[in-house]
């Protein structure tokens, strides 16, 4: 049962073929090692070959300059190429450099001491022939002289050493001759040393011709006594022992020199040897190597045919099985109810297979009935889900804002109809791409781009809302500001699969937010620069005023012209307050029905007459009426014209273009409400409004120009907000500028009652109260009154003023007309005095005056009780008109 199993007959082949592979590589490897060691061997034959060569060549190469250097480095090669060949490393190399090294040493030794012995002797030689010469020459002088006795002996005695007497000259002569004799004989052995076989018996030759150079010397000596002679005789001993020492030194470095050479010879043996023996080592080793492949090849041999036959054996039987198997799988393919009969004949693991297939086939058969209920039921789920996803779908569609679904990764799954709209991207273009590239933000103040809100529901696992003032950028680069958030989208385990993000167009949300933050900033100023017209007013009223007294008092031409001109000053700054006022809380128009094109052509003939800058006009012949204040208008026109005039210094065209608007909500109008508008557009080809600047060209004292003051726009604003129409500018720099205003259109049927303006005739003099809490302008109120012929009494205040009203009547010297200042700080103003005096005399003439003429009681002061309304500043001829308007 055992080698039933197709796993041990697999391991049996499986172990022979591992076997195989280990001879083979055992094989393989040996063929390596005999290759390195044929290549070993032919590197010591060569190694061999290059020692003989340098050894031969040694002795020439030390004779050349540099010579050692060389042998040292193939020498050292050679060492090298030892180590490498054999692995290991002989001291013999490094001897025989050692060798070299001395030898060259020796050898430059001996050619410097062969120099300075050269050198020596060249010097001695010279010497002595001089003193030769010099005797001679002496000789030829002495018998010239005929001192024959000088020259020599006449008794031809032999010369015996004297203390004071030289040898004759003859004699001196002969030993200088002698002397030379000696001299030359020291070259030679010099010489002939390097040819000399034994140089022990050629340094005792040398030294006894030494001991006879030396003894010429002294008999030299003992002949002449000449001074020169004695010089001559110690330089020829001083250079003899330096000679006879360097020789000796000379002789020491040749005995030397020889036994290096001895010892190189030996050496060279020495490695002749080593090599031979490596040569062996390495032949006995590739012999046995040899052997051994032999042994292996013909192991691998006989496993390789076992291996055959018993691959081709098993391989019969499993492929009779897996036939067998294969013909039983396609029968339970045609019936799953057929099941395998076991033969037990058959290997182990296919009697398992045979099992496990029938085990299969009825589980399969169980499990299909299983899947056919199940199928039933699924078909009637994806039914259902159809039909669900089906009106999600419908659902998102039709949503006012836009959808956007995304999975985890971040990438769309989804969007909807709004969405397309508000991005420009398609449901099929986004579908796939990741979030931020279709829903691209950006914060609208900075252009920073803002964190995905996909990746920050991914990052937190909550809702997340966008952060204010966040704009969409659009497929085609439009920028939309956008509102709303973004939610993880659960399944039922509450695990997140994706993101969903919900979001709005919120621009005409935001464009009404600053109109409205515009409106209440304007309103703002407005009241505070009421405030500031109003006292502003009653310090001009009393200037104005004195000036008037002045002026009617002094008779001097120069003194009046000053008054005239300071009277100018102060109407110009009357003037200044009330624009201030204009846009200031309170002060309605006067509205009335009127034709828009008559206000702005004239308004536009005024201002460009004479100018380089042309006005173009375009209006349909049905234009509609407006409900306005034609002065108010006309001087919004007028500052809007002014405004462009100055954008062109060097002359341009205006271009006027009006047209009648039947639905202001289609026009986006923002914050005017629905109905029918008149808009007129006002455009120029000047150079345009900066961007950092535009949002801030409509609030009070905001001005570029040297000479402006601020002014002009904020009070066009508050004229066309008060008149319930809009304002808006649109500028690029370099290309111009665009002002559009909306103003209510009145259809042909309405009629607008005008303001009825009274006038009146010479009246008698009359008592006149007058209520001011600043004393100046009651003392030039005063003052005023008297030049018309009228009695003034003064008051502080509404209380003081009632009861002076009544104490005056009750005497029987009655107030004719009160004349109200409106704010009163800190007491009873005229509104409220007016209302109690009233009730005291109801026949009571009651005039309200306010530096605040925008104020609505002075708009409407007959619904306050007052028969007439005076502005402060006021003139003379301003104050007579309202009394006689009061009193007739």
């Amino acid at each position: 049962m055992f080698f039933q199993s197709i796993r041990v007959k697999l391991y049996l082949i499986l172990t022979l073929l591992a076997v195989i592979l280990a001879l083979m590589s055992g094989i393989f490897l040996a063929h390596k090692k005999v290759s390195g060691l044929d290549q070993t061997y032919s590197r010591v034959v060569e190694l061999d070959k290059k020692l003989s060569y340098h050894i031969s060549q040694e002795m020439r190469s030390l004779e050349k300059p540099g010579g050692l250097g060389y042998l040292t480095e193939q020498h050292e090669q050679l060492d090298r190429s030892c180590l490498e060949c054999h692995g290991k490393k002989t001291d013999l190399i490094e001897k025989r450099v050692g060798f070299l090294s001395k030898l060259s040493h020796n050898k430059d030794t001996t050619f410097q001491i062969k120099a300075d012995v050269s050198h020596l002797l060249s010097e001695l030689t010279t010497s002595v022939s001089y003193i030769h010469e010099h005797h001679i020459t002496t000789l030829k002088n002495l018998l010239n002289h005929n001192k024959v006795r000088q020259v020599s002996d006449p008794d031809d005695k032999p010369f015996s050493k004297s203390a004071t007497d030289s040898a004759p000259l003859l004699d001196i002569i002969k030993q200088t001759v002698a002397l030379q004799q000696h001299l030359a004989v020291l070259p030679v052995s010099f010489y002939s040393l390097g040819t000399t076989s034994d140089p022990i018996q050629f340094q005792a030759d040398f030294r006894q011709n030494v001991d006879s150079f030396f003894k010429a010397i002294n008999a030299f000596e003992d002949y002449s006594l000449d001074a020169q002679d004695g010089l001559l005789v110690e330089e020829l001993l001083e250079s003899g022992r330096t000679f006879e020492q360097l020789f000796v030194t000379l002789i020491d470095l040749e005995i030397e020199s020889r036994a290096l050479w001895e010892d190189l010879q030996g050496n060279h043996k020495e490695v002749a040897t080593a090599l031979s023996w490596v040569e062996k080592q390495i032949q006995e080793k590739r012999d046995s190597l040899k052997k051994q492949i032999v042994l292996m090849e013909r192991g691998s041999f006989f496993f390789v045919v076992l291996l055959v036959i018993l691959i081709f054996l098993r391989s019969r039987e499993i492929i009779r099985s897996v036939n067998g198997i294969v013909m039983e799988t396609e029968r339970i393919q045609n019936d799953i109810s057929y099941r395998i009969q076991e033969d037990p004949t058959a290997a182990t693991e296919f009697q398992v297979v045979s099992r496990a297939l029938n085990s299969m086939t009825q589980n399969i058969d169980s499990q299909t009935r299983k899947l056919h209920e199940e199928i039933v039921v699924r078909i009637q789920a994806e039914h259902d889900l159809t039909n669900e996803r089906e009106r999600l779908t419908v659902t998102l569609r039709s949503i006012g804002d836009g959808v956007i679904t995304t999975d985890i990764e971040g990438k769309i799954v989804f969007i909807n109809k709004v969405a397309e709209q508000l991005t420009g991207w398609s449901n099929e273009e986004a579908q796939g791409k990741p979030s931020h590239e279709v829903f691209n933000i950006i914060n609208e103040r900075t252009g920073q781009k803002c964190a995905s809100p996909v990746s920050r529901v991914l990052e937190f696992g909550r809702i997340v809302g966008l952060a204010n003032h966040t704009a969409l950028i659009t497929k085609n680069g439009a920028q939309i500001s956008i509102a709303d958030s973004g939610a993880p989208i659960r399944d039922a385990e509450s695990k997140i699969t994706g993101v969903v993000i919900v979001f709005r167009d919120v621009t005409n949300e935001r464009r009404i937010e600053e109109e409205q933050l515009k409106v209440r900033k304007l309103e703002s100023v407005g009241v505070l620069a009421g405030g500031i017209a109003h006292d502003f007013n009653n310090i001009l009223a009393a200037i104005l005023g004195n000036i008037k007294l002045a002026s009617l008092r002094v008779k001097d031409d120069k003194v009046t012209s000053l008054l005239s001109s300071a009277q100018k000053a102060t109407l110009r700054a009357a003037k200044l307050t009330q624009q201030l006022l204009t846009f200031s809380k309170g002060g309605d128009p006067i509205k009335e029905k009127t034709s828009i094109n008559g206000i702005i052509q004239e308004s536009a003939d005024f201002v460009l007459h004479g100018s380089n800058v042309g006005c173009e006009y375009n209006s349909p012949d049905d234009m509609w009426m407006v409900n306005a204040d034609s002065g108010q208008i006309g001087q919004v026109i007028k500052n809007l014209i002014i405004n462009a005039k100055q954008a062109m210094p060097e002359g341009g065209k205006i271009q006027i273009n009006c047209s009648n608007i039947e639905d202001a909500a289609a026009e986006s109008l923002l914050s005017i409400h629905d109905g029918k508008f008149v808009c007129i557009r006002i455009q120029d080809t000047g150079i345009g409004i900066p961007k950092e600047i535009i949002d801030k060209i409509f609030d009070p004292y905001y001005t570029t120009k040297q000479q402006g003051s601020g002014l002009g726009l904020a009070v066009c604003h508050s004229i066309i907000n008060k008149h319930d129409g809009h304002i808006s500018v649109q500028s690029s720099p370099g290309k111009g500028t665009t002002f559009t205003i909306y103003l209510p259109a009145v259809s042909s049927t309405e009629t607008i009652a005008p303001k009825v303006r009274q006038t009146g005739s010479a009246v008698r003099a009359a008592r006149i109260m007058v209520m001011d809490d600043d004393k100046m302008i009651r003392e030039v109120t005063q003052g005023l009154l008297d030049i018309l012929g009228h009695e003034a009494v003064l008051v502080a205040d509404g209380e003081q003023a009632i009861n002076e009203y009544q104490k005056l009547q009750d005497s029987g010297m009655p107030v004719d007309l009160v004349i109200m200042d409106l704010t009163i700080p800190g007491g009873m103003g005229g509104q409220e005095a007016a209302k109690k005096l009233l009730q005291v005399d109801p026949r009571a003439k009651i005039i309200v005056a306010s530096g605040y003429s925008n104020d609505p009681v002075m708009a409407g002061y007959r619904e306050y009780g007052f028969c007439a309304a005076v502005a402060k500043p006021f003139d003379l001829a301003e104050l007579r008109k309202g009394i006689e308007s009061a009193l007739s």
